[in-house]
C-alpha cells in the first residue's frame, strides 16, 4: 500500500505540477509544500474517522466515503492556492 501510495503521488505531482496548474515554482518548495498538503489532508481523513466512526459510531463505509470527497475537495484547493500557487514575481506584463 505505501509503495502504491508513494508512487501515485508522485505521478500526481508530476501531473498536477505540469498539466493542471502549469506551475513555474522552484522544485524543493513546491515539493515540500505538496507533502505538507497531503500530511494535512490525510490528517483530516484520519480526524473524520476517529470522531465520526469512533466517537459518534457512524457506519466507516459511509464515513470513509464522505471523507474521500471532502479530502479531494480540500487537496485541490491546497493545491491551487498554496502547493502551485502563482508567483507574481514570474508574471510579465507583456
Amino acid at each position: 500500500m505505501t509503495a502504491l501510495y508513494v508512487s501515485a503521488a508522485t505521478i500526481s505531482f508530476v501531473g498536477n505540477r505540469k498539466l493542471t496548474f502549469r506551475s513555474q515554482g522552484r522544485l524543493g518548495k513546491t515539493l515540500l509544500r505538496f507533502v505538507a498538503a497531503h500530511l494535512c489532508g490525510y490528517a483530516l481523513d484520519f480526524l473524520m474517522l476517529y470522531v465520526f466512526v469512533d466517537k459518534l459510531l457512524f457506519s466507516h463505509q459511509l464515513v470513509q466515503g464522505v471523507a474521500i470527497v471532502l479530502v479531494a475537495i480540500f487537496l485541490f484547493f491546497s493545491f491551487k492556492y498554496f502547493v502551485f500557487k502563482e508567483d507574481k514575481r514570474l508574471i510579465s506584463l507583456t
